[in-house]
């Protein structure tokens, strides 16, 4: 207290200045995952027999997981996902189809001679319609042009035309 009866208060001032960074949720958030998502497909080119294809892409997914996670944790709850959450997610199918093709492809690699015949419906399906799809024609068959009205009427007719060589 003072001689004249009033009570000094100390005034402390502080100030301070925030500043948001806009690159940190990019590289936090972001980068990490879009690159984990990129190793993906390179699991396909790993060699059938060093075995590692599966477990990449099952590190991969758990990667995956982890982040999404965390931005659970960061985020607060909502109606919709946010657009972070739904690349997540599609990274995670990505990963997930990438290592169910890995898987297939093994198995068919390790089949060797103990190799059956493909069912009839796997035939039709695969090497017939899906091949014609993405225009994979069988080994030995040569490449034929086909005019457009002949390929006109083999769509309309539901049946295969033969082509002339032009």
């Amino acid at each position: 207290t003072s001689p004249a009866g009033r009570e000094h208060v100390a005034r402390l001032t502080y100030t301070l200045s925030l500043r948001r960074r806009p690159a940190a949720p990019l590289r936090n958030l972001l980068l990490p995952p879009a690159l984990t998502s990129a190793l993906a497909p390179l699991a396909l080119c790993l060699p059938a027999p060093s075995g590692e294809r599966v477990a990449l892409g099952l590190a991969l997914l758990l990667a995956i997981t982890v982040f999404q996670l965390m931005l659970a944790e960061i985020l607060p709850p909502a109606e919709t996902a946010p657009l972070l959450g739904r690349f997540y997610m599609a990274s995670m199918a990505v990963i997930t189809a990438s290592t169910a093709v890995s898987v297939l492809l093994l198995a068919v690699y390790h089949c060797g001679l103990e190799a059956k015949p493909l069912p009839r419906w796997v035939r039709v399906v695969i090497l017939g319609h899906l091949a014609r799809v993405l225009a994979i024609r069988p080994p030995g068959e040569p490449h034929q042009r086909r005019t457009g009205s002949e390929v006109e009427a083999g769509l309309t007719s539901g049946r295969r035309t033969q082509s002339v060589r032009g």
